[in-house]
């Protein structure tokens, strides 16, 4: 009997914990709901962050554009920024020649002075 309620236990510990870690990660992403995208952002050093946008639903890449635009200026401040494409640039007529295609999240290298 005391073996059965130390495995259930243990068990118990076990769930609790992989829940914990997958709230954790899920939390890595934050929302912004007027250009409809999830973005996540990480300092990579004192000046230079590294921002990546997920688009959410119709999101077009132009929405994403101004929205990292938008974050860099924040980041920065009005001392100006400089913004380095990374990945998911679209092009001018992807979506014709590419219909089903699912696009890359767009991912940026901002530099503050």
């Amino acid at each position: 009997m005391k073996n059965r309620v130390l495995i259930i236990l243990f068990q118990f510990t076990l769930i609790t914990a992989c829940s914990v870690c997958a709230q954790q990660t899920e939390n890595r992403f934050m929302r912004d709901f007027d250009h409809n995208v999830q973005f996540s952002i990480e300092n990579i050093d004192e000046k230079t962050h590294r921002l990546i946008v997920t688009r959410q639903g119709r999101a077009s890449f132009e929405v994403m554009n101004v929205f990292a635009t938008r974050k860099a200026r924040q980041v920065c401040g009005k001392l100006g920024f400089s913004i380095k494409y990374v990945e998911g640039v679209e092009l001018f007529d992807d979506k014709r020649a590419k219909p089903n295609y699912i696009f890359p999240s767009l991912s940026v290298e901002i530099k503050c002075p």
